[in-house]
């Protein structure tokens, strides 16, 4: 999978979606639509800091640093769960 660009992309989150925390992990349910997705404890994490910074660049690096792997590594694998978020309606990723 191609590198995906997260420079100047920030995440926002809809006031319709809620989440609970479930063991070490964290459930997200949009209430107008009903869908919902469970993070894995790193996924609870990348949203601890795309909430904390907004930015997602910012929050894979953090991540990155955190887990001690490669930029490439968390990059497609943060790519591939933003994408579902997306899907789900659970966020919207917008330009700066």
């Amino acid at each position: 999978m191609a590198k995906m660009e997260f420079s100047n992309k920030m995440v926002v989150f809809p006031p319709e979606v809620l989440t609970q925390h479930i063991g070490g992990g964290l459930v997200l349910m949009n209430m107008n639509t009903e869908y919902f997705y469970e993070l894995d404890e790193t996924g609870k994490r990348f949203w601890e800091l795309l909430s904390e910074f907004g930015k997602i660049d910012v929050a894979i690096t953090k991540l990155t640093m955190e887990y001690e792997v490669t930029e490439d590594v968390v990059n497609e694998d943060m790519a591939a769960l933003l994408h579902k978020l997306v899907e789900y309606k659970l966020i919207e990723i917008r330009h700066e």
